[in-house]
């Protein structure tokens, strides 16, 4: 989480500059700390369609489409939204977009790239922990009073152990 919220700061610091340098107006700066690969759970992203179709804004400048979409139905929004020219123009730092048929194809297939690499992700971190557990490892941050053992067990932790375990009798 700590990683994210630097990486974040990192990505709307990068794209102001951005925008400076191509002469774009900054309207407005939102983050979003929803995770993006379920649709309609986003607050700031539906905030921000909505301020699209009210006029308030006429573009987005993100640091790659996989910050705006992970899902099919967001991403699908917003090319919708581009269709009916309600977004005159996206702007990202680390990918190039024109605003015509094969630059909206190109979008729809990045975002798809996003959906696939988030699924998978889920995928592959589900099927190691269900591995780790069946190895007898445990797969978060020790207990109170136990270390991970070389092998990831859980083993009790010399004085702390007796300590915390004084605790709870307590």
């Amino acid at each position: 989480k700590e990683k994210q919220v630097h990486s974040t700061e990192d990505q709307v610091a990068v794209c102001v500059e951005y925008a400076q340098d191509k002469n774009l107006k900054v309207v407005d700066i939102l983050e979003e700390k929803m995770t993006a690969k379920q649709a309609g759970v986003r607050p700031v992203f539906l905030k921000m369609l909505e301020k699209l179709r009210k006029g308030e804004y006429d573009g987005i400048i993100a640091w790659h489409p996989d910050r705006l979409a992970r899902n099919m139905k967001e991403a699908g929004e917003v090319i919708d939204l581009l269709d009916k020219q309600v977004i005159k123009d996206l702007q990202f730092k680390s990918f190039s977009f024109s605003n015509d048929t094969s630059g909206k194809m190109l979008l729809g297939i990045t975002f798809v790239l996003s959906k696939e690499y988030t699924d998978k992700l889920s995928d592959d971190v589900t099927r190691g922990n269900r591995k780790s557990l069946e190895r007898g490892s445990y797969v978060n941050k020790s207990k109170h009073g136990y270390v991970k053992d070389r092998n990831g067990r859980l083993v009790p932790d010399g004085n702390n152990f007796i300590l915390v375990k004084k605790a709870f009798e307590m």
